[in-house]
């Protein structure tokens, strides 16, 4: 898919917040259309390696904070004491940590695949390496354990890398909660525990606000907190999304 957005002398895109919606659902149309009719989860596996083809490895990466990241080059990788893998351009290596909640899985892939959407050009027009350091090595594309949707505020972001990261996350909860149909999904869940004016705001009704997130969280199969989210990102939610 060939993006139409502007691009910094750098290369990287500039995207403003709301045209990320527009550009997963126009990825989500093109390859799993099922998505966009009837609120799902989508299967982010799939969509990966079939639809948009890059490779997903699992691996004890054992360095720091580390949960995944993705190559824009063929290139041999150190990850944990003598132990180096020979991947190619386009391959997530996720640490397989992340098999002890889906939701986490979930998301870093989501995050790396967009970061192939989004900055494949920028990182391979004149094969330079997206500087992440970790423990003396350079990794590509790095999603680490501190690494949380939300935390990145685009008014402070200052250096490309930043940036990067934002639209990655942007991108990536875009793609997992397809804006047609997590809204629909959360004005009915929201009518039906009696929010009328569809906003839940934090530390009011707290139960049933509970209930609310719990339920979109599994339809999506995303973490309560990346429901809160983008629940505020649509004016349905006011307050500190906090963690979950």
């Amino acid at each position: 898919m060939h993006l139409q957005f502007p691009c910094k002398k750098s290369g990287l895109p500039i995207i403003c917040k709301s045209e990320f919606d527009d550009l997963a659902e126009q990825i989500l149309e093109k390859y799993m259309p099922d998505v966009l009719e009837f609120p799902k989860a989508v299967d982010i596996r799939y969509l990966a390696e079939n639809c948009i083809v890059v490779d997903i490895l699992e691996e004890d990466l054992c360095l720091d904070n580390l949960l995944g990241f993705i190559t824009f080059a063929d290139m041999v990788i150190p990850i944990s004491g003598d132990k180096n893998i020979k991947v190619t351009e386009g391959t997530i290596i996720l640490d397989i940590s992340l098999h002890q909640k889906i939701t986490r899985w979930r998301f870093t892939v989501a995050h790396e695949l967009a970061h192939w959407i989004l900055h494949r050009a920028y990182h391979c027009g004149d094969k330079r390496v997206y500087n992440f350091r970790v423990q003396g090595y350079s990794y590509i594309a790095c999603r680490t354990d501190k690494s949380e949707l939300g935390k990145k505020n685009p008014r402070v972001a200052k250096t490309d890398d930043e940036w990067a990261e934002w639209q990655a996350d942007n991108l990536a909860a875009a793609l997992l909660m397809p804006k047609t149909t997590f809204i629909y999904a959360a004005r009915q869940i929201l009518c039906k525990y009696g929010f009328k004016e569809l906003l839940l705001i934090s530390g009011k009704d707290v139960n049933k606000g509970m209930q609310v997130v719990r339920e979109l969280a599994d339809i999506f199969q995303v973490s309560m907190r990346a429901v809160r989210i983008r629940m505020r990102t649509f004016g349905m939610y006011e307050g500190d999304a906090k963690v979950n």
